[in-house]
């Protein structure tokens, strides 16, 4: 009787031809993972450095709403009148609504141009003119050259001044402007106050 045995020639396992199929579809597949990975980084480092921009924006769009319904002199309110401007610093009061403040009766507003900076903060305060809650935000930095005017109608072709000292009546408007290199981060920025007399 005969005993077959598996010939010499045929072994198991795998062909150098298979072996380098597969190390050739795993390096593909390494190269799309890593392909996804980096640009799942990239929004990710986009969506990051986009917040505080989101934020600088959105105070930029609170100080615009708040300037323009500054509280004119002539207005009934339990609070004293305020509107102090000066070359580096505004103070105004506003009855502005504040969704994020609803038991405020107004807000006395700050805006400061203080070493490169351009700072705002707000208090929120009752009817009695008593603080309830103050928060500060940065405007914008590294500035040069921040100033603020105020537009007078009754001077020469209405010219801005570096000040605002008539207490008796609003400037027509309000400029926050920086140099022309900063025109990115801060942009000139010029707002009509409404309740101002024409």
């Amino acid at each position: 009787m005969r005993i077959f045995s598996p010939s010499p020639t045929k072994q198991a396992g795998f062909t150098l031809m298979e072996l380098l199929l597969a190390l050739a579809l795993m390096g593909l597949i390494a190269a799309g993972i890593a392909s996804s990975l980096g640009f799942g980084i990239r929004i990710y480092e986009r969506q990051r450095a986009a917040i505080p921009m989101e934020e600088t924006v959105a105070n930029r769009v609170l100080l615009r709403h708040w300037l323009s319904e500054v509280l004119p002199q002539t207005a009934l309110a339990p609070f004293p009148y305020e509107f102090d401007g000066q070359q580096e610093a505004l103070t105004f009061l506003t009855l502005a609504e504040t969704p994020a403040l609803p038991s405020a009766a107004a807000l006395r507003v700050s805006v400061r141009c203080n070493e490169g900076t351009l700072q705002m903060e707000w208090t929120a305060i009752d009817d009695a003119g008593a603080a309830l809650e103050t928060e500060a935000a940065q405007l914008a930095g590294d500035l040069t050259d921040c100033r603020i005017a105020y537009r007078d109608l009754a001077g020469p072709e209405g010219s801005w001044l570096s000040e605002w000292t008539d207490r008796a009546v609003l400037p027509a408007g309000t400029r926050i402007m920086t140099g022309e290199e900063n025109t990115a981060a801060w942009p000139d920025f010029v707002v009509r106050h409404l309740y101002a007399q024409q």
